[in-house]
């Protein structure tokens, strides 16, 4: 893949990139990444426009080595806030948060969601597990099928709650419900659809 290959590239957010930082090649910025990484991972995230809870004092820790290599230590964000609050907080509140079509397909099963009406949706939410008892630091489970506006109101919304959202498996929701990591409240699909092959 090359910027500069067609139109459509040359227009996209890698390309934009590497223009506003003088990067000529896509070579050029693969060493960059890979040699100057403090000096690409912070303008990587600048560009993004991410906004920390508190800043990282370190891009990357290999002290324990680099399988278990500790990105942004000491950083803090909020999942909820950076992906949907600053849009609706800029004025893109009417725009397409995501579009999703069902395994059904078709007209009947798109649904398109904008990022006021997410923001909307995960506010209900979090206002409910504020109301069960959800606290702080408190871990919140969810099982459930892969259906895209489900997953997105309830794996967001526990931070705007305070509580972290955690996605397990079923054996792995029997097995935590017993531990004191287990979760403080959790989402649970008891039943699900899909469409049957042709």
């Amino acid at each position: 893949w090359r910027p500069e290959d067609h139109l459509w590239t040359r227009d996209s957010h890698v390309a934009r990139f590497m223009r506003t930082r003088g990067i000529g090649s896509l070579a050029e910025l693969r060493q960059a990444s890979v040699h100057c990484h403090q000096w690409f991972w912070d303008e990587a995230l600048r560009d993004m426009g991410l906004e920390w809870t508190r800043r990282y004092t370190q891009v990357r820790d290999l002290s324990g080595g680099f399988p278990w290599t500790r990105w942004f230590v000491g950083g803090q964000i909020n999942i909820t806030h950076n992906c949907v609050d600053r849009h609706v907080r800029e004025g893109h509140g009417d725009e397409t948060a995501f579009f999703y079509e069902n395994d059904a397909g078709g007209v009947a099963g798109a649904r398109r969601v904008t990022y006021r009406e997410l923001a909307n949706q995960v506010d209900t939410c979090a206002a409910a597990l504020r109301a069960s008892g959800v606290q702080r630091g408190d871990s919140v489970g969810l099982y459930a099928p892969m259906q895209v506006p489900t997953l997105l109101m309830t794996t967001t919304s526990p931070s705007r709650s305070s509580g972290s959202s955690n996605v397990f498996a079923a054996v792995c929701l029997s097995k935590t419900a017993s531990t004191p990591s287990r979760p403080s409240a959790s989402f649970i699909t008891s039943a699900g659809s899909r469409p049957r092959a042709q």
